[in-house]
């Protein structure tokens, strides 16, 4: 797996949702897309922001599994389902650990769920 350091480790907008992905994780708790995103100065809502939200949480994830740790991103979700975006299941296939069919909600939540319980005993 190819991880660029800069892209990784030396940027501040990593750092801080990394953070607060943490923060969020010790306490078992779930944070929306929309309440992190301005905490790196982008707006609460809209395309934009779920695009890049979506970058940073994949690379916090490549990062978490280099470190062999499960997908940290697991806590943050969107306000229509409630779980992580398509992204978050798209990169769980490319590194083995979801099997199921990306198309499918109930599938998707139990492998969400599962990995988010995982999480959770890794950081609290």
């Amino acid at each position: 797996m190819n991880i660029k350091k800069k892209e990784y480790t030396e940027t501040e907008k990593f750092r801080i949702i990394y953070y607060e992905l943490i923060r969020a994780a010790q306490k078992q708790k779930t944070v929306y897309y929309g309440d992190i995103a301005p905490t790196i100065g982008l707006p609460s809502i809209g395309t934009d922001m779920g695009k890049k939200m979506g970058q940073i949480s994949d690379q916090i994830n490549r990062w978490e599994h280099s470190q062999e740790r499960p997908m940290l991103s697991a806590v943050l979700i969107n306000t229509n389902d409630k779980m992580p975006g398509k992204g978050f299941f798209v990169l769980a296939t490319d590194l083995g650990k979801f099997h199921g069919n990306i198309e499918d909600n109930s599938v998707k939540r139990e492998f969400w769920k599962e990995e988010l319980q995982e999480v959770y005993g890794a950081w609290s």
